[in-house]
């Protein structure tokens, strides 16, 4: 059925008149609360994400269990040209740093992206939530976001885990020397 004024986007739940950028900045904060808005879970993605959360939180337990603070976890995404893995990564890192993504309203990234777990068509939302309670409640996350290719000096190329050292000291506040 069409909406009173004859348009379909009456019927949508999002906003067809969003600017969608073709290329996700991981980096790029700007609409970080709208990109977690309009996040779509597929029953597929819902799947991967149970088993990658589900495997965090297990790292998570094993640390308090040995009390230490547990291994540190690192995420490797794969996949065509195109097939969303930077979007991915830019939900899934600042979900799991969970850092405020409404100054205004102090909502922080979980609470945003679990307006999508209240979807009762979503097989395992409970699970997701339950995953991202323990998260929230027992991991303190950082995400650091950067783009390899920027990073890399031609004159004196390191390795993958020089630039992701070198990174993570500055993301710090630290002096980028390895």
């Amino acid at each position: 059925m069409i909406g009173r004024d004859g348009t379909v986007r009456d019927l949508l739940a999002r906003d067809l008149s969003r600017r969608i950028e073709p290329v996700v900045k991981v980096y790029d904060r700007a609409n970080l609360a709208e990109d977690l808005r309009q996040f779509v879970i597929t029953d597929s993605l819902g799947r991967e994400l149970r088993k990658f959360l589900e495997a965090f939180a297990d790292s998570i337990r094993s640390g308090i269990r040995r009390a230490n603070g547990g291994d540190g976890m690192a995420v490797w995404l794969w996949g065509f040209f195109g097939s969303g893995k930077s979007h991915v990564a830019k939900v899934l890192g600042h979900v799991l740093e969970n850092d405020i993504v409404e100054p205004e309203g102090k909502r922080r990234a979980i609470d945003v992206f679990n307006l999508h777990l209240d979807d009762p068509t979503l097989a395992g939302a409970s699970d997701l939530k339950a995953a991202l309670a323990e998260i929230r409640n027992h991991a303190w996350c950082k995400t650091i976001a950067f783009e390899i290719k920027s990073k890399l000096d031609q004159a004196n190329p390191e390795s993958v885990t020089e630039i992701c050292l070198r990174s993570f000291y500055e993301s710090l506040g630290l002096a980028s020397t390895v």
